[in-house]
């Protein structure tokens, strides 16, 4: 049983390793690419919007690509009357890729990110814990077998050793908890509530597949 929850912990860790640079160079590229807008480099812009869209897919990004394309498109042939679609190139591109409830999705990203630093500290905290707990179990067992039975002395220092082996114990249990709760949460967050993260995750288990997507609520 201890080492299924030393494996699970182990993989719940590398799963937070592989969600954050995944979604850390989403939000770099999204802000780059806003930057690039704003300065007129609309080429630069698109440049940084295909490389999100790439990380992570979604409709709203994919119409913003295809208004800055068709924007480039007119700036080459300028003689060209603007189609309806052109005519409606967002001035912002925050106007599509961040509407209102959106934009409200990406104030949130720090606080994720600070979620999954958190998470990763408290796993490495709760595994270090339990590999503490299991020495000190593993010490008090070699010693009990050689003093056991012996004298008063020894019977007293066993006792204390016992103490101390069982507040190792303790600590192991409180931290683990505190872990698997944060985690917990972040997962859940990820995967439903998503409160605090703009990236969606899901896993299809027919293709053995993990996508993360971006998603906004209107």
């Amino acid at each position: 049983m201890a080492n299924k929850k030393t494996r699970l912990t182990f993989l719940v860790t590398i799963l937070i390793l592989i969600i954050t640079p995944a979604f850390a160079d989403y939000k770099s590229d999204i802000s780059q690419g806003n930057s690039a807008y704003k300065s007129g480099d609309y080429q630069k812009a698109l440049t940084f919007y295909m490389s999100a869209d790439i990380e992570n897919p979604g409709p709203q990004l994919e119409s913003l690509i295809s208004a800055i394309e068709k924007k480039i498109d007119q700036a080459k042939s300028p003689e060209q009357v603007k189609s309806p679609d052109q005519a409606n190139t967002p001035a912002s591109p925050a106007a599509a890729v961040f509407p209102p409830a959106a934009q409200k999705q990406e104030n949130t990203a720090g606080f994720g990110t600070a979620l999954l630093c958190v998470d990763a500290v408290a796993a490495a905290v709760a595994i270090y814990s339990y590999v503490d707990y299991n020495g000190a179990a593993d010490y008090y067992g070699a010693m009990y077998s050689l003093y056991n039975g012996t004298t008063d002395d020894n019977a007293a220092m066993l006792t204390a050793l016992k103490k101390y082996t069982e507040q190792k114990g303790g600590a192991a249990a409180v931290t683990g908890v505190v872990a698997g709760a944060l985690i917990a949460y972040t997962l859940s967050d990820i995967f439903f509530i998503h409160s605090a993260f703009p990236v969606q995750a899901a896993f299809d288990p027919k293709n053995s597949k993990f996508s993360l997507a971006y998603s906004v609520n209107y």
